[in-house]
This record gives C-alpha cells, sequence and structure tokens, in this order.
C-alpha cells in the first residue's frame, strides 16, 4: 500500500478542502494509504481539520506564515521533504498556489501532481489586486512545468492552461460532490424550507459563496431589489450563505428589503441549498463552480452567467442554457429572473445524470486510477 500526502494551506471549509475531503473519504484503503498536510495554522471559526480525523486521516499540521510561504519557499520545501522521507511518500498531491510552489522545490524522487482550482490570473488578481496578483500567476505558471503532471477541474481549465504549452500532462477530472448530503432524499423542499423558517415563502432564491467582486453578488442584489420595485417575484426571499469584501455594501442596498437575508458563514449549506428554489451563480471566473453542481443535486434551478466553466455545464445540460445571463449584465439577469417568474424549471429529469457525473465516488476512483498510471509508470 503507497502513501499519498495531500499538501494544503489550512484545512477551512471552502471549495477546494470540501473536494479534498471528499476525495480522501472515498480512496480505496487498500490501494492508498492518504495523509494530509496543512502548512498554515487553521482559521478557528472554519476549522473542519476534526472532520478529516473522523475518518481516520493522519494530519500533520506545519505553522508556516504568509511570508515563510512565499520568501522562504525553498527552506519549508526541505522541512515538508524531510517530513515526506519519514512517511515515505510515493505521491504527492499539492492544491493550491503555495502547496505547488513547496512541491516544485521538493527535492525527492517522488511524484508530484497539482489540482488546478482556477484560473490563476483571474482568481490571484481578484485575492490580491493586479500587481501581487500577476506577479503570483506568473510564479505559479513557471513552477507548474517542475512538477510530474497536472489535473485541471474543468474542460474549460484545462484549456486555459494548455495554452501555456507546459513540458508535463495536463489531465482533466471534474470535482465530486456527495450526493448523499445533497441530494433531497425522502423529504422535500418545502420539508426544508419549514426546517430553516422559510415555510411560507414561495420563492426561495439561495446565493452560495464568498462575497466577493469575482462572485458578484452586487449584481444579484441589484437585480433581485429591481424586480421587486417593479412588482415582481412577490412572496419570495434572496438568501446569501456566505462573507466577503462586497458584504457591507450589499446589506447597504438591501436594508430596506427584509425579504433579503445574509446568513454569513454557515456550516449546514446542504441545507440551505436543498429548501431552495432557485440557486445564482454570477460569477466572473470559475475553475469549476462546486456550488453549482452542488444546487442541481439538490433539486434547485441554477441562473448563471456566462463563462466557460457554466456554459460547459450548460452544454451538458442544454435545459439551463436559457437561464444564463452574460457576466455582470443586470438587465439579463432580470430577464431570466422574469422567465422564473412566470415558470419554475422542473429539473428532476437532469438528477440521475448530475448524479451519475459529478459524485465525489466517481471523482476518487479517476484520481486513483491516475495514481496508479504515474506510480507504475513515472515517465507518462
Amino acid at each position: 500500500m503507497k502513501v499519498v500526502a495531500f499538501l494544503i494551506n489550512q484545512l477551512r471549509k471552502s471549495g477546494p478542502v470540501n473536494v479534498l475531503y471528499d476525495l480522501v473519504a472515498n480512496i480505496d484503503r487498500t490501494r492508498y494509504k492518504p495523509i494530509v498536510i496543512k502548512l498554515m495554522t487553521d482559521d478557528p471559526n472554519k476549522n473542519i481539520m476534526t472532520k478529516f480525523e473522523e475518518i481516520g486521516i493522519e494530519v500533520i499540521g506545519f505553522k508556516f506564515s504568509f511570508w515563510d510561504l512565499e520568501l522562504r519557499t525553498k527552506r519549508v520545501a526541505h522541512i515538508i521533504g524531510d517530513c515526506l522521507l519519514e512517511k515515505k511518500v510515493a505521491l504527492l498531491h499539492s492544491h493550491g498556489y503555495h502547496p505547488l510552489l513547496i512541491s516544485s522545490y521538493v527535492n525527492l524522487d517522488i511524484i508530484k501532481l497539482d489540482t488546478q482550482h482556477c484560473i490563476s490570473i483571474d482568481s490571484f488578481r481578484a485575492s490580491r489586486g493586479k500587481i501581487i496578483g500577476t506577479y503570483m500567476h506568473y510564479r505559479y505558471v513557471y513552477r507548474l512545468k517542475k512538477i510530474s503532471a497536472a489535473v485541471s477541474i474543468s474542460k474549460s481549465v484545462k484549456d486555459y492552461y494548455s495554452h501555456f504549452n507546459f513540458p508535463i500532462l495536463i489531465h482533466m477530472i471534474y470535482n465530486g460532490v456527495n450526493m448523499e448530503q445533497f441530494v433531497l432524499g425522502v423529504h422535500d423542499k418545502q420539508y426544508w424550507k419549514k426546517k430553516l423558517g422559510f415555510a411560507n415563502v414561495n420563492l426561495l432564491i439561495v446565493v452560495v459563496g464568498h462575497l466577493s467582486k469575482l462572485k458578484d453578488p452586487l449584481l444579484v442584489v441589484k437585480a433581485y431589489i429591481s424586480m421587486v420595485d417593479q412588482g415582481y417575484l412577490k412572496n419570495s426571499s434572496l438568501l446569501f450563505c456566505g462573507t466577503g469584501s462586497e458584504e457591507k455594501e450589499c446589506k447597504a442596498l438591501a436594508q430596506n428589503y427584509s425579504q433579503i437575508i445574509f446568513k454569513g458563514y454557515v456550516f449546514n449549506v446542504a441545507d440551505y441549498l436543498r429548501a431552495a428554489d432557485v440557486s445564482i451563480c454570477a460569477s466572473h471566473s470559475e475553475g469549476f463552480g462546486l456550488n453549482y453542481i452542488e444546487a442541481l443535486a439538490s433539486g434547485a434551478l441554477v441562473l448563471s452567467s456566462k463563462i466557460p466553466t457554466f456554459n460547459e455545464f450548460s452544454q451538458i445540460y442544454p435545459l439551463l442554457q436559457k437561464y444564463q445571463f452574460d457576466k455582470g449584465n443586470q438587465k439579463e439577469l432580470e430577464e431570466v429572473l422574469m422567465r422564473v417568474e412566470k415558470k419554475t424549471e422542473n429539473i428532476d429529469s437532469l438528477m440521475d445524470n448530475v448524479i451519475a457525473n459529478f459524485s465525489s465516488i466517481r471523482m476518487a476512483m479517476e484520481y486513483m486510477d491516475l495514481y496508479d498510471v504515474y506510480l507504475n509508470s513515472p515517465n507518462v
């Protein structure tokens, strides 16, 4: 049984960490022993390390600072290399910017894979500003050349990184969702609405994710208010699950609309999506858009911006194409909301396909097959 180490910054509840959890939870322990190495101290309000430990995953924690990882990268890589040697790791699987940098500097004869979770130029600029974000992008892209292979989480992400003509293979494995957690099961949406205090709401619209410019929650608030002011979307609620830099401005716009609710950071996202009739994904850039698939799995109709990853999904499910809008276009989002106002689409016909194509079990099987290829044929 070979040891696979997963390298990540923190174990805080977020899209990439949720994906990592579902991956290690579904790995065949007779084939691989998974361990998780986290580089930084966890945010105590978002820490989910115990979830990993509860399923028998060994978690090795370090307390490096951002500047350790950014400016002392080789020194950190040496320390991580000693840890990998002690644990007899055969394959190192990195997730994120700093983990990739560290992995690329580890001087050991092991397989190194990296999962590309985002469009780096968009994501890094959004989180760190144009100058630092652009620097991080170029550093990330350059160090990708120093590992064994990369895995993109969607076709659009693979297409983006393929333009750099790396001397390594780029594979594509869709992220997976724990379907048992998100599908409605024996209870219908009305049950979940009642449980969460929305029993009398006819149309519950849920937005999940970081309230950042990249996700564009302001667009959603403005479009919803405009529709309400015109007399539409009666007996509806707009609910946000998440926090971020745009939260203050969103709340200021919504202060006179009691039906717009900000729940902040929540751990039970699945419950809100199960209650949702509609979910809006207004992002300007996404590597995958886990919330999109989670919403579909929960039986919610998804309204989405026309970005490559969401276009990829709507090509798989053409029914959803008429519920797309140009990113940042309030008028088009209002037109889409008008379609919902007239008729809420039944997406039951999509469910079997969503469960088959985007389950975490399928994802883990594809990763294990890829591990087999590289561990048995390192020169692939």
